[in-house]
């Protein structure tokens, strides 16, 4: 039974680098593997987490349809949120959230999730200056603009706050009825500034106060509410970070010929320092026909941008136009390698043919020339 929990520890990994559009094909396979090793057990349970890991780093791209309307949305870690009823993703766009089957690439239960977030008029802006983008450049491309799906937390801290506050309210007027008690014992330390001698039993009486005083220090929550509303700030810190987060992902598949290819993007920009703070291209190709070729490019790099102005339409197109220049660039330097590497790497690689221009049948060798001076050389 231990080889066969080794064998699904070993195996499923290899989800996450199933190529564009061939995760069944591996899945199945895969499966037919471990079933002959008789890990049988809970085998699908033991996939979800691999699928979902491949699905949102992969940018899968699920059709949405409610009622007349039908779009289709990015599975990405920026579109997930919690709910009682499990994990679901956004599609900000038609403003509905929605269940997904990982293992069936399918969609389900897609209900409205009006937009309530501040920077709903940018995203909704950026979002129509990249559909523009992804039209004139990308024949199936699909994107999507995503905001922080933080108002449940917000939410779920805005409670505890009060609660912590009220018992804060309440431990400082414990803290005031204790200095009351220790009054006495001030009144002793200024007469000790002012010369006066303080008896023994003043003295008592003061070490006894200060340790209740100490007590009721220790048992009050005082301290750990302190600690509490730190934490407390620097969430609250975090989710008003005003984020947009830009994906970009083009598809194109053709297994009859053996080829597919997959472009992703991902941008994330801070609306308060009008800065990108993440820029990441990724480009996966695979070649399978007698053999089996994967070419995978990865770039990391701010694009060079400036922000115009705070409307909404100025910054979308601004913001867009920006990555419209870095993605050229990249596609430039990416021709001028591909381009390199076929007119000299992978000529160096092969193996040139003779004067006649032809290959060589070594089976009717004696027929050419050499072989014949060959065959009669004593």
């Amino acid at each position: 039974m231990s080889a066969a929990k080794d064998s699904v520890a070993e195996c499923l990994p290899m989800l996450l680098q199933a190529p564009p559009g061939q995760l069944k094909n591996v899945t199945y396979d895969l499966k037919n593997i471990l079933l002959s090793t008789g890990a049988n057990a809970n085998l699908e349970e033991h996939m979800q987490p691999y699928l979902g890991q491949h699905h949102c780093a992969q940018l899968s791209v699920a059709n949405i349809k409610r009622g007349d309307q039908s779009d289709d949305a990015i599975i990405c870690d920026a579109a997930k949120i919690e709910t009682p009823q499990g994990l679901r993703y956004v599609h900000p766009r038609m403003q509905v959230s929605f269940a997904y089957d990982y293992a069936n690439d399918t969609v389900s239960d897609v209900q409205p999730l009006p937009a309530q977030h501040a920077l709903e008029t940018l995203r909704a802006a950026v979002d129509e200056q990249l559909r523009k983008y992804l039209y004139n450049h990308f024949h199936n491309g699909v994107s999507s603009v995503f905001v922080p799906t933080a108002s449940a937390v917000e939410k779920e801290i805005e409670a505890p706050q009060d609660g912590r506050s009220t018992k804060k309210t309440e431990s400082e007027e414990g803290s005031t009825e204790h200095e009351h008690e220790t009054d006495p014992a001030e009144s002793a330390n200024e007469s000790e500034k002012q010369g006066a001698e303080i008896s023994e039993p003043a003295k008592a009486s003061e070490t006894a106060q200060e340790e209740t005083v100490d007590k009721a220090q220790a048992e009050a929550p005082d301290s750990g509410t302190i600690s509490l509303d730190t934490e407390t700030v620097t969430l609250e810190q975090d989710v008003a970070r005003s984020l947009l987060t830009l994906h970009v992902v083009g598809n194109k598949y053709n297994l009859r010929n053996y080829w597919s290819g997959r472009w992703r993007s991902t941008y994330v920009y801070d609306t308060t320092t009008h800065t990108f703070l993440e820029a990441k291209i990724e480009l996966l190709c695979h070649y399978f026909e007698n053999g089996n070729v994967q070419m995978h490019t990865k770039v990391q790099a701010l694009p060079t941008y400036t922000a115009p102005s705070t409307d909404p339409a100025a910054l979308a197109s601004a913001i867009v136009s920006a990555i419209e220049r870095y993605e050229q660039a990249y596609q430039t330097s990416l021709f001028d390698t591909t381009d390199e590497l076929r007119e000299r790497a992978f000529k160096l690689l092969r193996r040139t043919l003779p004067i006649t221009r032809q290959k060589i049948d070594w089976e009717k060798a004696v027929s050419y020339k050499l072989g014949s001076e060959l065959a009669n050389k004593p």
